[in-house]
């Protein structure tokens, strides 16, 4: 074999590798895309309590228990742990709450028709 059908090789092969990085950085976005998408509609099921009614941190609480008690409280609604997927803190006065189902009639959708931000 020839030095230029070596190199005449050799630039077809890195000009292939080069098409195939172009690929994957196509996808590699097309994916950054879906996984921003996926946490918006994550969002869409979640509700913060904040303010004054919101007591601070302690240690080992059970932040579902808290939140379920906050909207019992304020608003009359039941919580139970079978409605909600996750509660965490935000901040020293503030919860959030994902709920698993979001259609009428489930504590997610009367407290969503009340506010998404929920001042207690």
């Amino acid at each position: 074999m020839s030095d230029e059908e070596n190199e005449a090789g050799r630039k077809k092969r890195k000009k292939s590798f080069r098409e195939e990085l172009e690929e994957l950085r196509r996808e590699l976005e097309e994916m950054k895309r879906e996984v921003t998408d996926m946490q918006r509609q994550l969002h869409k099921t979640c509700v913060v309590v904040f303010g004054g009614g919101v007591p601070l941190s302690q240690e080992k609480e059970v932040c579902g228990a808290l939140f379920a008690r906050l909207a019992r409280e304020k608003y009359g609604i039941m919580i139970k742990p079978s409605d909600v997927s996750a509660v965490h803190r935000l901040g020293a006065r503030k919860l959030i709450c994902q709920f698993v189902h979001r259609y009428p009639g489930t504590p997610f959708y009367d407290l969503l028709s009340r506010s998404q931000q929920i001042q207690a």
